[in-house]
């Protein structure tokens, strides 16, 4: 019958052993403080970096010259012209910066439209290029970020309930209908706008 190790213990090794544990809890705590407390100047270092990397690359390494040259042809096989299509290489690398530029502007709905708009201008508005690109995005976010992000929910604060949350939430966002969402979110702006429900009784009569 397998036995608790601290049985055989004296009573010097047991509070040796609180001893170690609580140093090593103690120097966690200060660990994630002093990561709480310097977050906002590391996170305005990070962003500023990120910053001066894009403008530079803009300018030394445009989106046309992630294009590549593919030959169009007609019906019997015939060269008809070229194409300029984005090379592999160049999609997911513009779309793994785009995803990261969209993490980072969070809920900030200003910042966000700003990365969009910021994209659309640098790949020149082009529909099927833009939708190579935010594909690439979409991947890097399901591939290489989720998975990181929910190991260390799971792992580190024992919460095997959020990848549970996110399937939920793909069968709430596939039961909603369009109509249905349209009705409420009039409703919800109908009732925000009427100026009588901010008003006192008395003037709303």
């Amino acid at each position: 019958m397998p036995t608790n190790p601290t049985d055989n213990m004296t009573i010097d090794e047991f509070e040796s052993a609180a001893a170690t544990a609580k140093d090593i809890l103690q120097r966690r705590v200060e660990q994630i403080e002093a990561a709480r407390a310097t977050q906002p100047q590391r996170l305005t270092e990070a962003r500023a970096k990120a910053s001066v990397e894009c403008t530079a690359t803009l300018e030394e390494e445009p989106w046309t010259d992630a294009w590549t040259a593919c030959p169009v042809t007609d019906g019997d096989g015939s060269l008809s012209g070229m194409m300029a299509l984005p090379s592999i290489d160049g999609k997911e690398l513009w779309g793994c910066r785009l995803a990261y530029d969209i993490l980072d502007a969070g809920t900030d709905r200003a910042r966000v439209e700003h990365v969009l708009d910021r994209y659309f201008t640098a790949i020149g508005g082009t529909p099927d290029h833009m939708f190579l690109v935010f594909s690439a995005a979409l991947c890097t976010v399901a591939e290489n970020i989720v998975p990181v992000l929910l190991d260390s929910i799971e792992n580190q604060g024992g919460n095997y309930d959020a990848r549970v949350h996110l399937a939920e939430a793909a069968a709430n966002a596939w039961a909603v209908r369009i109509d249905d969402a349209r009705k409420r979110f009039d409703a919800e702006h109908a009732t925000n706008d009427d100026p009588d429900e901010h008003q006192p009784e008395s003037d709303a009569q």
